[in-house]
């Protein structure tokens, strides 16, 4: 194999796939990239879990495959003058990196011996990939650090009569998020690991439009020259839509900003000991936020939009904030129904996103 590539092109390509190899395992073929020149360029990682093929523009001299160290051909390159560089296998899988007059030589491994995703061509839907990141940013902090046998880990992918939806939770809280999207044909259900969905983020940017193809148990995110790989979770998901709390006689109406700025000053106190923030709404429209933690107080009074009845409920100002933060709207609507029952943040004008919140019990 012979071919040249852009110095730029390649190092960014590369620190993509720096967040797929694994760089602590037992198989020595999982920290290395895999390098095809055949038609086109490839560049290829895998964790056995997810894998990302990216293509890279290049002059291809003579065609083959090889394997090299991920994190090693990473530092080569970056320390490289911005000029073409040529990669050149010799015997016994070593490879040459050159430019100029700069030359490394570095082993490299058997190809054959590189796991494979295996292709898939039929699309279930597609989406506009900024659109899915968006979606991604409001759900993915919702998922627990424990793994369960409920798949608490991950975030749940659905599509349903033209919509697609992605709902995290950990048992305390729950983040939804739906949109419009193309090509769904029947419904449909996958559980993908957090890690997963994080790399979708890093790996798609604000590319185009995606296609997401289904097979057993992978699910194939493919832009215009990237195509990721995810490794479904076993098991279920929790019967989100049965908590979604609807009739919610207590509504009020909170400028985003204000709200946030004082959960922020609420949680200088509210994480000792598990102190929540303490809430008191009144109908003539006095919100009142309250902590009292072991090294102090703090009290802050707002005026809100409230319509319902007096009520005193406690929060994890935490919860709140991480939901506030990836909200975009001016304003939000707070719906409450009593100190015990699960809470619904989401903005004043869309229902796109809903944010599900169980409160913390509150000792008079």
């Amino acid at each position: 194999m012979k071919i040249k590539i852009g110095k730029e092109n390649l190092q960014k390509t590369l620190a993509k796939l720096q967040g797929i190899v694994e760089k602590r395992t037992i198989y020595p073929i999982l920290s290395h990239v895999l390098v095809q020149a055949k038609d086109e360029i490839f560049l290829e990682a895998t964790d056995l879990e997810i894998g990302l093929r990216e293509k890279v523009s290049g002059r291809i001299e003579e065609e083959g495959e090889i394997c090299v160290e991920a994190r090693k051909v990473y530092e080569i390159v970056k320390e490289m003058p911005k000029e073409d560089l040529y990669f050149e296998t010799e015997d016994n899988f070593w490879v040459r990196i050159s430019s100029g007059n700069i030359s490394f030589r570095l082993a490299g491994l058997d190809p054959k011996d590189f796991p494979r995703f295996s292709e898939v061509k039929e699309e279930v839907f597609s989406v506009n990939g900024s659109l899915l990141r968006k979606m991604i940013k409001r759900v993915s902090f919702c998922t627990s650090s424990q793994q369960s046998s409920m798949n608490l880990h991950g975030v749940l992918f659905e599509v349903e009569k033209g919509f697609l939806r992605l709902v995290a939770t950990d048992g305390h809280r729950l983040a939804l998020f739906q949109s419009e999207v193309e090509g769904v044909l029947k419904p449909a259900q996958w559980v993908l690991p957090k890690k997963g969905v994080i790399e979708i983020r890093r790996v798609f940017g604000e590319e185009g439009k995606l296609s997401i193809k289904s097979k057993e148990n992978l699910l194939h995110f493919e832009g215009e020259k990237s195509l990721l790989s995810i490794r479904l979770l076993e098991g279920g998901f929790p019967e989100y839509k049965y908590v979604l709390p609807s009739g919610l006689e207590n509504k009020a109406i909170i400028d985003r900003e204000v709200f946030l700025r004082a959960l922020r000053r609420a949680s200088v106190f509210s994480g000792e000991k598990g102190e929540g923030v303490k809430m008191s709404f009144s109908p003539d429209g006095r919100f009142e936020l309250q902590v009292e933690g072991p090294s102090g107080e703090y009290r802050e009074g707002l005026n809100i939009q409230y319509e319902g009845f007096p009520l005193r409920i406690m929060f994890n100002a935490h919860y709140l904030i991480e939901a506030l933060n990836v909200m975009e709207e001016e304003r939000v609507r707070f719906e409450l129904r009593d100190q015990e029952s699960a809470a619904l943040l989401r903005e004043e004008k869309s229902d796109a996103y809903l944010y599900v919140v169980m409160p913390m019990r509150m000792l008079e």
